[in-house]
């Protein structure tokens, strides 16, 4: 784990935590995600940085080798990470301790997508974790997924409400399902504890009928959190620099963009 130590001070401090498989297309992503989120926070308040990285190794994503090193991009105050193959024996472990014996979703989702399921709930746990020690320090906690072109500016009213002391949490409305848009949240450090730490509870949530997104929806009913909409749009870049458009993009301008080139051209003009 890679530490830097910021001094203390008395304005509002504000967490940025991305999880994942950050070198999927940070290198496309990275200066999106300084213009939209990382810059407009860190010119109001003090801000750190946290990353927990889905280390892949040698395996192929989107039909690309990826590089690890590439993950410096975020510029992160702490980094943590684990390779792909302890994050997948930890699950298993998890499924097996915890007497889960029918992995089953939506009628949908391949075992590929159950999978990677798994993998996104552990990443998004471990930020969970990193808040729960460290939430006296923040004021407002900001998870995004680092493969995310963000559409619009993060939107300081909203976190502005939080620091003031809001219970909610923010979330988008991109891609609903049948629960909650997963992947971008505002809330204060308490509050976004009880969303992110999903994975410790899969025991309770499997085998079922619904979808990831309703996983989400479900860690807000079971702690009573209110759910907020920020407006907040983004679509998902792979590794090969195509773009995955969801939810209410397919029916917007943006389901004409299939590569992160073309986006880039057109959000350059507007």
């Amino acid at each position: 784990m890679t530490t830097i130590t910021l001094d203390n001070t008395s304005s509002p401090r504000v967490l940025i935590a991305f999880f994942g498989v950050v070198s999927r297309s940070i290198e496309y992503t990275y200066e999106n995600l300084k213009n939209n989120l990382i810059n407009i926070i860190k010119s109001k308040y003090e801000l750190d940085i946290y990353v927990f990285n889905n280390d892949v190794q040698c395996a192929e994503v989107d039909g690309i080798k990826l590089n690890n090193d590439i993950t410096h991009l975020l510029e992160y105050t702490v980094k943590e990470e684990k390779t792909q193959r302890e994050i997948d024996s930890i699950i298993q472990n998890k499924i097996e301790s915890d007497n889960i014996n029918n992995i089953k979703m939506v009628h949908f989702y391949t075992n590929a997508m159950i999978t990677n399921t798994f993998r996104q709930m552990y990443s998004e746990e471990q930020i969970g974790k990193y808040i729960e020690k460290h939430k006296d320090k923040y004021d407002c906690v900001i998870v995004c997924g680092p493969d995310y072109y963000l559409l619009k500016p993060i939107n300081l009213n909203h976190v502005e409400n939080i620091i003031n002391k809001k219970n909610d949490v923010y979330t988008t409305i991109v891609n609903e399902g049948r629960g909650y848009t997963n992947g971008f949240y505002i809330g204060q450090p308490t509050m976004m504890v009880h969303i992110l730490k999903r994975f410790s509870l899969i025991n309770s949530l499997f085998p079922t009928n619904k979808d990831y997104e309703y996983f989400l929806k479900c860690a807000f009913l079971r702690h009573n959190i209110n759910r907020s909409i920020t407006n907040m749009l983004f679509l998902k870049i792979r590794s090969n620099k195509e773009t995955a458009i969801q939810g209410i993009l397919k029916k917007s301008i943006y389901k004409n963009f299939t590569n992160v080139d073309d986006l880039d051209k057109f959000c350059n003009t507007i």
